[in-house]
């Protein structure tokens, strides 16, 4: 009983492994929630309670945020211009297979 008023346990499966280990005793998981039930514990699912939020440490990224947005939108764009002229390159290619084949065998006109 000490155990569980100074240790918390979430599950009913950690309550079984603390008894088995120290007990030596195994309990189904239905059987240690009655068995919890009847000496009067009961779950209580827990509630996320937040933290003091860092305010500087807040602001800091809202600023960085900012430049981060300016950042991407750029780097997305170029990226995106870059895409297309891959995608145009290799639609266009077969059309000028045979200028590509020279510049392979090095046989080019610069004119």
């Amino acid at each position: 009983m000490q155990e569980l008023q100074s240790n918390i346990y979430l599950t009913t499966q950690s309550v079984i492994a603390f008894v088995e280990k120290e007990f030596d005793v195994l309990y189904t998981q239905s059987g240690m929630r009655d068995f919890l039930h009847r000496i009067g514990y009961e779950y209580k699912k827990p509630k996320l309670i937040p933290g003091n939020p860092d305010v500087e440490a807040q602001e800091i990224f809202a600023m960085q945020y900012e430049d981060l947005k300016v950042l991407y939108n750029t780097y997305h764009k170029d990226i995106s211009a870059f895409r297309e002229s891959c995608i145009k390159f290799f639609r266009n290619i077969n059309d000028y297979y045979d200028e590509l084949e020279k510049l392979m065998q090095g046989e080019f006109d610069l004119s």
